[in-house]
């Protein structure tokens, strides 16, 4: 991957330079372009492909089209530092990590105010459906973000539904974002361990993000062939993941 890592610090200056005031999701949006160009010609970089251009660019569009709760900001400002951070390592330039730290800060701020108003519509709407709604990626990777389901009564169908469209859809690999799931009832948890377990009879390959402490011991409880830690995405954002939990206790 060293040359992956060099080619985007390259992308990273050529963005400056170009546009010296450009933000992070400008640099990101850049990074993925060049990604994409380079798993096109090195397959073996395939892996790559799923941890970071369709997480970032998942990130990036939800954030820029979404107004979230502070604890939602929090999280996911954590969560581009670590992208950041895999991506580019130590910058050089005085562009220190402080400063994208600040910068992501500002663009949340600037979303937060500019467009609170214009997206509340929207955003309603988002949660409102959002157990049903999946966000293609590309063709085959798609993410479905979950808000809550210990209060529903229909988990179980909503659950079922987003396979049929998964399915329906041929999508090879599911993204479930769990970050808007602050507790698990009993029974949606056996319901949606019973679910995984139903994808897998398709050929769907699942992946798991955003899982809060509380919502872990639900599903580890229930857990019997051990699926959650299986399907538990991309090791260097795992890290990234027990960060944000520690900050939450």
């Amino acid at each position: 991957m060293t040359l992956l890592h060099d080619l985007l610090q390259q992308e990273f200056k050529k963005t400056k330079a170009h546009r010296p005031h450009c933000n992070v999701m400008d640099c990101l949006a850049a990074y993925i372009k060049q990604l994409q160009f380079y798993v096109e010609k090195e397959p073996s970089v395939l892996e790559a492909k799923k941890d970071i251009t369709s997480l970032a660019k998942y990130h990036v569009e939800r954030l820029k089209t979404f107004r979230q709760h502070t604890t939602f900001y929090k999280r996911r400002q954590s969560l581009y530092r670590m992208i950041m951070e895999a991506l580019v390592g130590e910058l050089d330039e005085g562009y220190s990590n402080k400063s994208i730290n600040q910068t992501i800060f500002e663009q949340i701020e600037l979303y937060e105010h500019t467009y609170a108003e214009q997206y509340q519509l929207e955003l309603d709407s988002y949660l409102h459906h959002q157990n049903s709604t999946l966000l293609s990626l590309d063709k085959t990777i798609a993410v479905w973000p979950i808000q809550d389901l210990y209060y529903q009564t229909n988990h179980n169908s909503a659950l079922f539904s987003v396979l049929q469209e998964v399915k329906r859809r041929r999508v090879h690999d599911l993204i479930i974002d769990l970050t808007a799931v602050n507790q698990l009832s009993a029974t949606a948890t056996k319901q949606f361990i019973d679910q995984l377990v139903t994808a897998q009879l398709i050929g769907v390959e699942i992946c798991l993000t955003g899982i809060l402490p509380n919502v872990s011991e639900s599903l580890v409880l229930y857990d019997q062939d051990h699926l959650v830690d299986r399907f538990k995405i991309f090791p260097s954002l795992q890290i990234a993941l027990l960060e944000l939990q520690k900050g939450d206790e």
